[in-house]
Parts: C-alpha cells; sequence; structure tokens
C-alpha cells in the first residue's frame, strides 16, 4: 500500500505535469489529459519512474482512482470462436530432459486448452509424448503467456519440478525478457520504470485496468533499443538541414539505443526491452498504452484507442479488430485478400465461410524473448533466447 499511496501523493502533487527527482531518476505523473506533453524535456534522456497512465489512452471516471482503457464502451470485448486466428507455426522445443521441456510458442497458439480451442502447447506437446509411448505423462504449466503472444515458455514435468518452479516464480527469481514494438507518442525516456498497480475491468473484460485503490502491484522496466524514425518530421528535417542524418541520431547507449528527444517523439515506432518484475494479465500491454504508446497491432487494447474511429464493444467498424481478431487499417475497407479469398471482419472467407490466417504483419509485436531459471532437479541456471519473428518495419 505504501507504493500506492505515494503514486496518489505524487499525481495530486503533478497535476501540472512537473516531476521530482530522486535519487538518480526523475519521478513522471502526468495525468491523462489531452493536452499533456509526452514527458517532461529534463527527463528525456534520464530513467523516469512512472506512476500515472500518460496522455489520452486511459481516462478515469473517479478522480483519478482508476484509469480504464478510453474508447471502450460498457460490455464484453471477448472474441467469437469464429474469429479465432490460426497459430502459423508449430511449438519449437528448445530444450527436454526429464523435469522440464522448454519451447518457444508461436502466437494465437494458447498455452492451455480454453472453453473455445482445442489445441495449445499442453495438447501439442502431450500428443508429442504420447507418440513415444512414453508411461507417464504429467504436464504442468508454472507460468503462462497471452494467446497473441510468442516466445520462450518452460513446461514443468511432474509434481516436484512443478513445486520448485513455481516457487521460483512467485519469489520474482526468475529472469523474463520481452521484446515489443510501439506505436503513439513513445516512451518519455530511453529507460525507465513502470509503477502501477493493475485488477480487471469488470464492465470491459478481458480488459485490465490502473487501480490504485485494490488493483495488484505490478512493476515493469523498459529500455529503447532501435526506433524507425518518421522522416518526413519537422525535428528530423531541421536536423537533416544542419548536416545530421535522422538516423545518426540514434546512438548506442548501455547496451540499447536511443535518440535525441525530439527526434525519439517523431519517429513513429519504437522497439523496446521489457523486463517484468511481476506478473499481472495483460501486465505488458496495460503499462505500454498508460505510457501513450500501444504495443504494436495488438488486437485488444490498440483496438479501444481505434474506437474513436466508429469502434464498438465487439469489434471496430474498421478493420473487425477484435481481442485475437485483426484488422487492415490500410485499406479503409476492413478487408484482406489472399489466395484467391476475400476476407473481412470477422477472419472469414465471405464465399467459402472458411477460417483464415492473418496477413504475417498484423500479428501483436510482443515476443517472449529470454527466460532464465534454475533448475528443478540439477540446481544448474539454465538460460534460453528466441529472437522475436516480426520487423519493427512492418509497424
Amino acid at each position: 500500500m505504501r507504493e500506492v499511496e505515494e503514486a496518489r501523493g505524487e499525481r495530486r502533487e503533478t497535476r501540472a505535469g512537473r516531476g521530482e527527482t530522486r535519487g538518480e531518476s526523475r519521478e513522471v505523473t502526468i495525468p491523462g489529459d489531452t493536452d499533456a506533453e509526452p514527458a517532461p524535456a529534463a527527463c528525456a534522456d534520464e530513467p523516469c519512474v512512472v506512476h500515472t497512465p500518460m496522455g489520452e489512452r486511459f481516462v478515469s471516471y473517479d478522480e483519478g482512482h482508476t484509469y480504464v482503457v478510453a474508447n471502450v464502451p460498457v460490455g464484453a470485448c471477448y472474441t467469437a470462436a469464429a474469429s479465432y486466428p490460426l497459430p502459423r507455426e508449430g511449438v519449437r522445443v528448445l530444450h527436454e530432459d526429464e523435469a522440464v521441456i522448454v519451447v518457444d510458442k508461436p502466437a494465437y497458439l494458447p498455452t492451455e486448452n480454453t472453453r473455445d480451442i482445442k489445441d495449445s502447447v499442453r495438447s501439442r506437446l502431450e500428443a508429442m509424448l504420447g507418440a513415444r509411448e512414453e508411461a507417464h505423462i504429467d504436464l504442468r504449466m508454472p507460468h503462462r503467456l497471452d494467446w497473441e503472444t510468442s516466445g520462450v515458455l518452460v513446461v514443468a514435468r511432474g509434481a516436484k519440478a512443478m513445486k520448485a518452479l513455481a516457487m521460483q516464480f512467485a519469489e520474482r527469481s526468475v529472469g523474463k525478457t520481452y521484446v515489443a514494438d510501439l506505436l503513439g507518442v513513445g516512451p518519455p525516456a530511453s529507460r525507465g520504470v513502470i509503477e502501477m498497480p493493475i485488477s480487471a475491468d469488470m464492465e470491459r473484460l478481458p480488459l485490465q485496468r490502473v487501480d490504485y485503490r485494490s488493483g495488484r502491484a505490478a512493476r515493469t522496466m523498459w529500455q529503447l533499443i532501435d526506433q524507425l524514425p518518421a522522416e518526413d518530421a519537422a525535428c528530423c528535417r531541421r536536423t537533416a538541414a544542419e548536416g545530421e542524418t535522422a538516423a545518426e541520431t540514434v546512438n548506442e547507449t548501455e547496451g540499447g539505443s536511443r535518440g535525441t528527444a525530439c527526434c525519439r517523439r517523431a519517429a513513429r515506432a519504437w522497439r523496446v526491452r521489457l523486463r517484468p518484475e511481476t506478473g499481472r494479465r495483460h501486465q505488458l500491454r496495460v503499462h505500454m498504452l498508460a505510457l501513450g504508446a500501444p504495443i504494436a497491432h495488438d488486437p485488444l487494447y490498440d483496438r479501444a484507442v481505434r474506437g474513436s474511429q466508429g469502434g464498438t464493444a465487439g469489434g471496430a467498424a474498421r478493420g473487425g479488430v477484435r481481442e485475437g481478431g485483426v484488422g487492415d487499417e490500410a485499406s479503409g475497407e476492413g478487408e484482406f485478400a489472399a489466395g484467391g479469398c476475400t476476407w473481412e471482419d470477422d477472419l472469414l472467407c465471405k464465399s467459402c465461410g472458411s477460417r483464415v490466417q492473418p496477413p504475417v504483419d498484423t500479428r501483436l509485436h510482443l515476443h517472449a524473448a529470454e527466460l532464465s531459471f534454475i533448475h528443478p532437479l540439477t540446481g544448474q541456471q539454465m538460460h534460453f533466447r528466441s529472437e522475436p519473428p516480426f520487423d519493427l518495419k512492418a509497424c
């Protein structure tokens, strides 16, 4: 509760967008009004600690106690079963022994079977082990990845391994690193920390909300590692006129890259490295949206932003975007064309009714890139990596 009370106090003290310095970091607590600047200029290249949603992606109806995603009416936001995209890739096994199986999960494949989807990482691994005629198959999930998220996932084999891994996750000793591509005004600094408690938005499930009253503590560290400049932005043109290209403003620092504050705000896409210290549902997606920069092609939270163009709780009018569904904003018609068929809205072929795979560049740009833990039997430090299967330029 102390962190929540501090956040509330700082929010009251900084309604005009001030920041307070604590040690080597600068606190940034900017209210969610539409006139707010992306970040105080003094904070642009210093580590920031952000406690309050920035910009207009979140809105509060109770004087700042809770913030809900803007432009989403009250009502169910779940995707209709007919809209579920198919996973493009199979499950790739990175490591297997008597205690754990580590896999690279593709997007659009659940960790476990759901009410509507009877295909998952667990079911595929059980089928793999069953084909080997193994006598004892007991797979357990110490953690999960969102359905749309790809990346490294560890599966426990048996109760003993499950207990050891679950304890490591509970103690937050497991190393988790994600890579995400962001859109919007961009992060307020090249690196920083987001501390915003999260709870379920019961009126707009499965959306989550920032909740300073009863939410569970959530903390995410971010670091900017790349950006895609908007070459026609005024500041980039000015930089070029002064003899420096926009690309030259991106400099390697401390294992990542950052541009000048001006060009960072002008860029149209950013790649960040995220390290969640907690594991709340949709934590990374909520925290990035709270920075004013939704994760690219997020079919749930970015849909909420596009909803201002005429969307409803069931999906945006343009592009048919739903949770797990994917739309195409480029055409303005909400249609895809591939393989001789045309699809719209629910990812169903208009002529034959078959389900389709979305275009490659429309999947959620969030990937679990690294996972490290102590082996439950040997005590050895294990570390696994997987490269993001999406391109920043596809944003």
